[in-house]
């Protein structure tokens, strides 16, 4: 059984007919905004579409030109290769005759350059006695990969001394004497070869100064050894 509207079957009130039909208006107003925005939601991912795929057809269009580029450039690349290649050609058959590891090869036959060999010089013994005469002698090795022949007479071999404490030179082999050895020398790679002169007379010199030789004195003294313009690290020695 239905119930009643109202406790006395009354009319209602005009702000509740009021009420209602606001309530009714604001529901409709809603509903059609609802509407409106589901048509516009379809409307506007269909406008999207298009414009995106105009966008990718305009893509295309400005990647063409790009592309056409990119073929004249490797187009224009490899015509210059060519050309390249067809003005180096005669220069590479030229060149095949001569192998370069041949040229490399044929070096050894020449005369050694001075800088491919380490020199080394020592004393035959740390200290000499009084009135004992020292004996230099001379390492020469050849630090290069090919056989080699040194000239003696281009490049003489000598040695001199220096006063450890002043740093004077006192004398020198070839100062009164024409060098000793004046053949070729030849060194296979890698090879060393020694060289001595016996018996310093522990007297001073100088180049074309040779008479009244002084006493070279005792204490500690360097020694150096020379081929040409190359020059050894020195070694020390003592004279007592």
């Amino acid at each position: 059984m239905s119930q009643p509207s109202n406790q006395y079957n009354r009319p209602l009130p005009p702000e509740i007919y009021r009420r209602r039909r606001i309530a009714a208006g604001v529901g409709l107003l809603v509903l059609v905004l609802v509407l409106v925005l589901i048509v516009r939601a379809i409307t506007g991912g269909g406008g999207d579409s298009s414009e995106t795929a105009a966008d990718s057809s305009t893509s295309s269009a400005s990647a063409a030109p790009s592309e056409s580029a990119t073929g004249s450039a490797d187009a224009s690349s490899s015509a210059s290769t060519s050309e390249t290649s067809g003005s180096s050609g005669p220069s590479s058959e030229e060149s095949e005759g001569a192998d370069p590891s041949e040229s490399r090869t044929a070096e050894p036959t020449g005369t050694c350059n001075v800088d491919d060999l380490r020199l080394e010089v020592r004393s035959g013994a740390p200290t000499y006695a009084g009135g004992q005469l020292p004996d230099f002698i001379m390492s020469v090795t050849n630090n290069s990969e090919a056989d080699c022949t040194v000239d003696l007479e281009a490049n003489p071999m000598s040695f001199e001394v220096f006063n450890l404490a002043s740093y004077e030179r006192i004398w020198g082999d070839t100062d009164c004497n024409e060098p000793t050895a004046t053949e070729d020398i030849d060194l296979a790679a890698g090879e060393s070869r020694n060289f001595a002169l016996n018996g310093w007379s522990r007297t001073t010199s100088a180049p074309d100064q040779c008479a009244d030789r002084a006493d070279a004195g005792t204490g500690a003294f360097l020694l150096y050894g020379h081929l040409g313009d190359k020059v050894s690290e020195p070694a020390t020695f003592n004279l007592a």
